[in-house]
């Protein structure tokens, strides 16, 4: 590839709007295709076109690799076009590095236990005077930590700090309410600080609180009579996200939201798992405060049909954007309120998962008129069946989404034939249809779908493709633009692994998941050994039958430049194969490796923890550790709500 048509790759990624995802393809890109003088011209038409269009300081985030060869003392020339950085581990980092590391940062996120403040401290010493804004988040501090942090001279001069308190004591709480270090004091949260009266009355009355803009007070036992304390506080009037999920307010913290006169200038509320009831809802329906909201989430909140029907009447809702009623018992009824609702024109996210709708409240969602502006759409877990989702698909609610999750609703193939026919899910970038019985049947109805071109994110985790179901969905079109291919748990062996190695598709894969299945050493030599897979950034493989040979080849491909997450726990891997992990020269950028519950023995952990090559993030080396394929399949295949 010549250096011209490299830059042009670049200029592409840069034309159009900045966001999070084109910023880390602009990064891969940097990564993957230049080198040496190439990658100096690539830096310098990068850095004036981030200049030139204006692209914020927080979209430019460190990637951890570049970050880690900074802090080894490696060259790294492309952290000059890093602003944002976030450290989560302050032990073990060399102080010289500090200097290479922040020299250009603007944005500086630090989480800190107790353990940590002390080069926490010594590394805000080393802040540059150009710091616009500073992300603390401190878990299980004590008061006296606290001082220290609070009165350093860098926290003073930053114009934006946000404040994250997890488990600290209300003594640490009204240590950082009497500080006079936090004139730049925008976002303040609390995560399971049990505020009594005392202190709501003295948080309520703290000066800092009128700098703040985000305020978020999870678990934090408000009851209905903290609520009220919020609600009558006039210094709560220049906030404008709030979110007191799970306080058990009940319907009577919703009565004093509604009727507070300071609340007017909130554009994001949250009340998930308040127990607010139908009684709740009315009273947030009759607010006067919420003209300006375009964000609520009251998901989890035993709302009901009469709840849904308030809700709807509420002449506010024409200002929001996004609205989560998840887990509310809405039935059909429910969805029957919000297909009337004329006031929804705006909003373009909405989700109803676990609501119980069935196809016939589906299908009265459908003939829904001002919810054809819907961009997003999450339905998991609601009996909609075949026939729902064909009146789904077809209705004029589905014209302009992007993103459609209809996770464990027993579609079938029947459904997924439904929905493949559709002409109206063109712009579909995303579809979940994990756990709902499917088989190769409807794995070829997919592939062979004529409106579905533009998916980047294929979620098929929890069903039963086997690999005649993974060979017919490569050999169709609906993959031609995937980015993101989740199979998990889909009775996948050898030969379909294969084909998929084998196929055009596999080149434009950046996330594969395939854990859970029948995969062994030949399948994953396909994969590695395939050219395609150079693009690759993660890759799942827990619960498969991969050994030691497995790992071996794994290992040696000269095709896993960039991979960044590789997760290899539950299979049978013992000391060869980690021997092998722990010398490969081959994988340098990752980031994450996944060990758990293997067979990997002490000369084998030996060699991973004193690896010099290896530069990942080792996780789980035990092989006694038998909970960990749960813990990895919780955090890594995120089922119904990822």
């Amino acid at each position: 590839m010549s250096t011209n048509v490299r830059l042009a790759t670049l200029r592409t990624l840069l034309d159009g709007e900045p966001g999070a995802e084109r910023w880390w393809a602009l990064c891969r890109a940097l990564d993957t295709c230049c080198v040496g003088a190439e990658l100096e011209i690539a830096l310098e038409y990068v850095e004036q076109h981030l200049s030139r269009c204006g692209w914020p300081d927080s979209l430019r985030v460190a990637p951890r690799s570049w970050q880690r060869a900074v802090l080894t003392g490696a060259a790294q020339p492309r952290w000059r076009l890093v602003r944002s950085l976030a450290l989560d581990n302050l032990r073990g980092i060399d102080e010289q590095a500090w200097g290479r590391l922040l020299a250009d940062i603007t944005r500086l996120e630090l989480s800190m236990t107790a353990s940590h403040i002390r080069a926490g401290l010594r590394l805000l010493s080393d802040a540059p005077e150009g710091l616009e804004a500073l992300e603390l988040r401190l878990s299980g501090l004590e008061a006296d930590d606290l001082v220290p942090l609070l009165s350093h001279p860098a926290v003073s001069r930053v114009p934006e700090v946000g404040l994250c308190l997890r488990q600290v004591t209300p003594g640490a709480l009204r240590r950082v309410l009497r500080a006079e270090t936090l004139d730049g004091l925008r976002r303040l949260s609390l995560f399971q600080v049990m505020l009594g009266r005392e202190d709501i009355h003295t948080l309520m009355e703290a000066p800092l609180l009128e700098r703040v803009r985000e305020l978020a007070l999870t678990r934090c036992g408000l009851g209905s009579d903290g609520v009220r304390q919020l609600a009558a506080s006039p210094r709560m009037i220049n906030v404008e996200t709030l979110a007191l999920d799970e306080n058990w307010l009940g319907s009577e913290g919703a009565v004093a939201l509604s009727r507070s006169d300071h609340l007017g200038g909130l554009r994001a509320l949250d009340l998930s798992g308040n127990r607010l009831g139908s009684h709740g809802a009315v009273a947030l329906a009759r607010g006067a405060s919420f003209q300006r909201l375009e964000v609520l989430k009251l998901a989890g909140n035993r709302l009901g049909p009469q709840g849904a029907a308030a809700l709807a009447e509420a002449r506010w809702l024409g200002s929001l954007h996004e609205l989560d009623l998840a887990s509310n018992h809405l039935r059909g009824d429910g969805a029957e309120a919000l297909a009337c609702a004329s006031h929804l024109h705006n909003l373009r996210s909405l989700k109803l998962e676990s609501n119980g709708l069935g196809c016939e409240g589906v299908a009265r969602l459908s003939r829904a008129r001002s919810l054809t502006g819907l961009r997003r759409l999450s339905l998991v877990l609601n009996g909609v069946g075949p026939h729902g989702v064909s009146r789904l698909v077809h209705s004029g609610l589905c014209a302009r989404l992007t993103e459609l999750n209809l996770a464990g609703n027993a579609l079938e193939d029947k459904g997924v034939m439904a929905l493949a026919s559709s002409p109206g899910l063109e712009a579909l970038r995303d579809l979940n249809l994990a756990s709902n019985n499917i088989t190769p049947l409807g794995a070829r109805a997919l592939a062979s779908a004529q409106h579905l071109g533009r998916l980047r994110c294929l979620n098929l985790d929890f069903n039963n493709l086997g690999d005649q179901g993974l060979i017919a969905l490569v050999s169709g079109g609906c993959l031609d633009r995937v980015q993101t291919l989740r199979l998990n748990h889909n009775r996948v062996g050898n030969p379909g692994l294969t084909v998929l190695a084998l196929s055009p598709a596999l080149k434009r894969l950046r996330h594969l998941s395939v854990m859970i299945n029948h995969i062994g050493d030949p399948g994953l030599a396909a994969l590695v050994g395939a050219p395609n897979e150079g693009n690759l950034a993660y890759i799942g493989l827990n619960g498969n039958a991969i050994s030691s040979r497995g790992a071996a080849e794994l290992a040696r491909s000269p095709h896993l430049g960039g991979l960044r997450s590789l997760m290899l726990s539950s299979n049978a891997i013992g000391d060869a194969g980690a021997i092998a992990l722990a010398q490969s020269t081959c994988l340098d950028g990752l980031e994450e490796l996944h060990l758990f519950d293997n067979a990997i023995g002490e000369r084998g952990r030996t060699f991973l923890r004193e690896t010099t090559t290896l530069r990942a993030i080792l996780l789980g080396l035990n092989r006694q550790r038998r909970p960990s394929l749960l813990d990895s399949l919780r955090e890594q295949i995120g089922l119904l709500r990822g």
